[in-house]
């Protein structure tokens, strides 16, 4: 019997008559799992791999930063030593022209006074700045600090020791930025002192 005879003829069915109800089968079930564990573990892949590309973008960029920071200071520390290092022979002129004047003239002439309060304000400026002036007398001799402009042999002081200074030096920030110029002490060669005593003993 056709839907359209059914309808036209026949009584409805019954609303308490049960409707056929479409069940899946399990091989269909599984194939649907199948596909859900399939899509999950395709998208916990995914987040793990932006997980890994943003750890490597945060480290890049502190990277690049820390670069950043290290390439300023470093420009700002070369420009600093060229600055200072430029003012070294101003201080320098200041001492000498200080070291001829005497003690009156430091007290009483206003020139001479004048000349030392601008050394003394030019070198709070530079101390400011982390400039130090080396004490090297007594020193034992050291190239990274000192350079070498007059040997003298002594008898009373061992040998490579810092005897004067002609020109200071300077460190900046605890580096040496110019070495001191300075006389260093040679103990007598003991070659010579034995040619001596060879030579005495012949005579």
């Amino acid at each position: 019997m056709s839907s359209q005879q059914r309808k036209a003829g026949d009584p409805a069915l019954p609303e308490n008559v049960p409707r056929p109800v479409l069940v899946p089968s399990n091989r269909h079930r599984m194939g649907r799992l199948t596909i859900l564990k399939r899509e999950r573990e395709a998208l916990a892949q995914r987040v793990a791999m932006l997980g890994d590309a943003l750890s490597r973008n945060r480290a890049e960029l502190d990277n690049f930063r820390k670069r950043t920071r290290r390439e300023r200071e470093d420009l700002i520390r070369r420009a600093n030593e060229e600055l200072l290092g430029s003012l070294l022979d101003v201080v320098d002129n200041l001492d000498r022209a200080l070291a001829v004047t005497t003690e009156t003239e430091r007290r009483e002439d206003p020139f001479v006074k004048g000349v030392e309060m601008i050394g003394g304000q030019l070198w709070g400026v530079l101390a400011d700045r982390g400039l130090e002036r080396m004490e090297v007398v007594g020193e034992e001799f050291d190239p990274a600090r000192h350079e070498a402009l007059e040997i003298e042999v002594v008898t009373d002081k061992p040998p490579n020791i810092v005897l004067a200074e002609h020109r200071p030096g300077y460190l900046l920030a605890g580096k040496v930025l110019r070495a001191a110029l300075v006389k260093v002490s040679k103990s007598e060669a003991k070659e010579d002192s034995k040619n001596v005593e060879k030579t005495e003993g012949e005579k």
